[in-house]
């Protein structure tokens, strides 16, 4: 996006918001340029998490959720009795011990 066009935009708010949507429309038509433009989409990058993926798929399984959630779980489990939960949850899948220790738990 233009950073030009964001302030005016940002400007208008306070006041566009209580107009209705047809009259919000042909404000903003009538005042960004018309012209043919391609702007690109600048994407946020993500942090990769710090865990390992086969744990991060270990604590999905267990509790049945996405990727981001089984971070969070793991960052909760590291908290609680020293990542002895963790530690739990990967013998059950059959973990090997070799793999435990490299977590440093």
């Amino acid at each position: 996006m233009n950073s030009d066009w964001v302030t005016v935009i940002n400007d208008l708010q306070p006041f566009v918001e209580r107009l209705d949507p047809p009259v919000v429309y042909e404000l903003l038509i009538g005042i960004l340029p018309k012209s043919k433009i391609f702007l690109n989409y600048v994407k946020a990058n993500k942090p990769k998490h710090e865990y390992e993926d086969w744990l991060v798929h270990l604590v999905r399984r267990e509790f049945e959720c996405d990727s981001t959630q089984a971070v969070d779980y793991i960052d909760i489990l590291r908290t609680i009795n020293d990542g002895e939960s963790i530690r739990i949850i990967c013998q059950k899948y059959g973990t090997s011990e070799e793999q435990l220790e490299a977590l440093e738990l």
